[in-house]
């Protein structure tokens, strides 16, 4: 008999759990699907690298010529960390798509750079 008892005592706990489960699981879905109707009107468009960057064309970032280290730095600081060679891609697809020019600057120690600067 003593068996029997425990036995339900653990049937009561593992319902008492599992009801616990339940409510956790409820309450948690109910917050991320507000979660991400607050974010997905905003940050919706600006996704991956391209993103990234259109996030930057919109903010006038390239209103005055940047390099590529700039833009990699400025991503990082929104969020959009991706590599180097990655941006330079797709800053180069955007020079394609006529949404930026590329500039080439000289340096006095004969480095070659490339700046981006918005299309005006």
């Amino acid at each position: 008999m003593k068996k029997h008892g425990d036995l339900e005592e653990i049937i009561k706990e593992i319902n008492n759990l599992l009801q616990e489960l339940v409510a956790i699981s409820a309450n948690g879905h109910q917050k991320k699907s507000t979660g991400r109707l607050d974010s997905s009107d905003s940050k919706k468009k600006f996704i991956g690298p391209s993103g990234g960057i259109k996030l930057l064309i919109k903010d006038s970032f390239f209103a005055k010529p940047k390099i590529l280290s700039d833009v990699v730095g400025r991503l990082h600081q929104d969020g959009f960390r991706y590599p180097t060679k990655t941006i330079s891609v797709y800053l180069l697809r955007f020079v394609r798509n006529r949404m930026l020019v590329r500039l080439l600057v000289k340096n006095r120690k004969k480095n070659e750079k490339w700046e981006y600067a918005e299309r005006k």
